[in-house]
């Protein structure tokens, strides 16, 4: 009996995940880092042949505009770096949360309301530098009718643009990373706004606000150079963060009274330090008023990190 056309012919999803399968054979055969599956070729693409997880190889992989909303073969793709899911239907990332080397993520467009398994991915966070910061203020602006996180994004959304714009330039205007990063401060120190973003979400804006005092250190090297006497300050296990905060004040103005016969601080200098020392008195407030051990602890260990200059 004649076979209809209709029959003989392969749906369009079939089809498109034939040529996949071919793409992948080829892809491990050839021991390539970078693999396509887009374009029309593709756009019907609806399930990732399980084959590629065996290329563990792979650097690149490319599924913008496809109908796959299924990740989870990526699991195992350690040596993955650069991964564009664009336009796809994903709403689930959970299988990149062990992909250590990923430093460029496209999510744009797709159904991605949870990027907690993103926060872990140090690499991600620091590539570029402002990354990690984007990478929470997606995750803020997914949290719908979370009011603490509409409150916080747009102080990230500033630090960004003002980043992206010092690597543009190669000029940072740390007036604008201090203001934005005291409100986030702020935030980050706030037992309300912790309790409502969540365990993930509140320790990754600490890890953000501490990445920003860092760059704003690293900024001003020079000028700390000068500070020799602050550096490596740490409270003794006997010590009280207020009796520290007097130390450091005490250091401070000793130090800046041996430097009168060097050349002043600059305007922006001494914005830092002044800057740096409200950090200190924050959390040495919020360190008086924890109510658990646990919360204690944490704030001991903000205000260490605080105190290395």
């Amino acid at each position: 009996m004649a076979t209809s056309p209709l029959q003989s012919e392969k749906k369009p999803q079939d089809a498109a995940y034939a040529r996949a399968q071919d793409a992948i054979a080829t892809a491990r055969t050839s021991g390539a880092s970078d693999l396509t599956l887009s374009g029309d070729d593709f756009s019907d693409l609806a399930v990732l042949p399980p084959d590629i997880g065996s290329l563990t190889a792979l650097n690149r992989l490319d599924l913008m505009d496809t109908q796959v909303s299924d990740i989870s073969a990526l699991s195992g793709l350690t040596a993955l770096s650069r991964l564009f899911l664009s336009g796809t239907p994903v709403s689930d990332i959970s299988a990149l949360s062990g992909l250590e080397g990923l430093t460029d993520l496209d999510l744009t467009g797709t159904q991605v309301s949870d990027l907690s398994p993103l926060l872990s991915l140090t690499q991600l966070a620091d590539a570029p530098q402002y990354a990690g910061l984007q990478t929470l203020s997606t995750a803020l602006k997914a949290s719908s009718g979370n009011m603490y996180a509409a409150q916080i994004t747009p102080y990230l959304d500033g630090v960004i643009d003002t980043l992206g714009c010092a690597e543009q330039s190669h000029t940072l205007s740390i007036e604008k990373v201090i203001e934005y990063g005291e409100a986030l401060e702020d935030f980050s120190l706030d037992a309300a706004t912790r309790a409502e973003l969540g365990d993930p979400l509140s320790k990754d804006l600490t890890r953000q606000v501490n990445s920003l005092l860092d760059l704003v250190r690293n900024h001003f090297a020079d000028t700390f150079l000068r500070f020799a006497p602050l550096q490596n300050i740490e409270m003794a296990p006997n010590q009280t963060p207020l009796q520290a905060l007097e130390q450091v004040e005490a250091l401070l103005s000793a130090t800046r009274a041996a430097a009168r016969d060097l050349v002043p601080l600059a305007k922006e200098d001494d914005a830092v330090f002044t800057h740096m020392m409200r950090s200190i008195e924050k959390l040495t407030r919020a360190h008086g008023q924890a109510t658990s051990d646990s919360d204690r602890a944490s704030y001991r260990r903000e205000i260490n990190f605080h105190l290395r200059w």
